[in-house]
């Protein structure tokens, strides 16, 4: 995978080859969400102050999802 791990408070948001982008309670190692981009998730994923997670996948696509969803 291409992608890199991001920490923010409590949360990991991880992408991974398959398409999926997840966050995970750092504390419990529960997944608490994931999203199915359909494509390679590239880079690290940035945090928006409004409360989204962005990130980018392998097919030139950026998405911002709500960190809390």
């Amino acid at each position: 995978s291409r992608a890199v791990p991001r920490i923010a408070g409590t949360r990991l948001f991880i992408g991974d080859n398959g398409g999926k982008f997840r966050a995970v309670d750092t504390k419990s190692g529960r997944e608490l969400w994931q999203f199915d981009a359909k494509a390679e998730i590239a880079g690290q994923a940035a945090l928006w102050k409004s409360g989204a997670v962005l990130f980018a996948d392998c097919d030139g696509k950026v998405r911002a999802l709500n960190v809390s969803d």
